[in-house]
């Protein structure tokens, strides 16, 4: 969790693969909306870039060679 700042909270994941793609996700709350369990976020986030990585390895996969 990082403090931005500006009365918000941003929580981030960033996964990178070993031949260098990367996948950042940042969720930002106003702290005029952050609630009881906000720091789920975090967890959200890290969900949200672990799928887009993988999709992003499914989508290598089945690239047709040219």
């Amino acid at each position: 969790m990082m403090d931005s700042g500006y009365g918000n909270r941003t929580y981030q994941s960033i996964i990178t693969a070993p031949g260098g793609v990367q996948v950042s996700v940042t969720i930002t709350v106003p702290e005029t909306l952050v609630w009881k369990d906000s720091k789920e976020c975090a967890e959200l986030a890290q969900m949200a870039a672990s799928h887009g990585m993988a999709l992003v390895d499914r989508s290598r996969a089945e690239r047709a060679p040219f």
